[in-house]
């Protein structure tokens, strides 16, 4: 499937059942390392721990940036997961709040949409890394359909 336009193989992906070929196909998530995997009927994407993604080498603490992508990241993987469409949902807004520093170890993040129109959709993101009920970070993503 290399000549595939990116919505074939995101439509191939959801038909298989393989979210992971979902992060193979942007460039971004391979730098990271990030991972798409399904647990509990949900889409999860995790970012392995490595020593080039810490930004605050003297708490040692996980970089704003990295999170702030990861929001962007989870929030269009499970709105192409669980949307179909003809064209790529193009990015309008994002909002990132951090709540607490992430520390050097696999992070995690989860995507759900909040809301679905014809135009706008709108994905919040919770990432964690021990406990999905302690978020390091929360944010939210709207996005153009059409």
């Amino acid at each position: 499937m290399s000549g595939a336009t990116l919505v074939q193989r995101f439509r191939a992906a959801r038909a298989a059942g393989e979210p992971q070929r979902l992060v193979e196909a942007l460039p971004y998530a391979v730098f990271i390392g990030a991972e798409a995997r399904l647990a509990e009927g949900r889409l999860h994407v995790v970012v392995p721990f490595k020593q080039s993604l810490v930004g605050n080498p003297y708490l040692p603490a996980i970089h704003g940036g990295l999170l702030g992508g990861l929001v962007e990241l989870a929030a269009t993987l499970e709105l192409i997961w669980r949307h179909e469409t003809e064209r790529l949902p193009k990015i309008v807004t994002t909002t990132v709040n951090f709540a607490r520093s992430g520390q050097p170890r696999e992070t995690f993040a989860r995507g759900e949409v909040t809301r679905i129109g014809r135009r706008i959709a709108t994905v919040a993101v919770e990432i964690w890394q021990e406990r999905p009920d302690r978020p390091i970070t929360t944010g939210q993503a709207h996005f153009l359909l059409s």
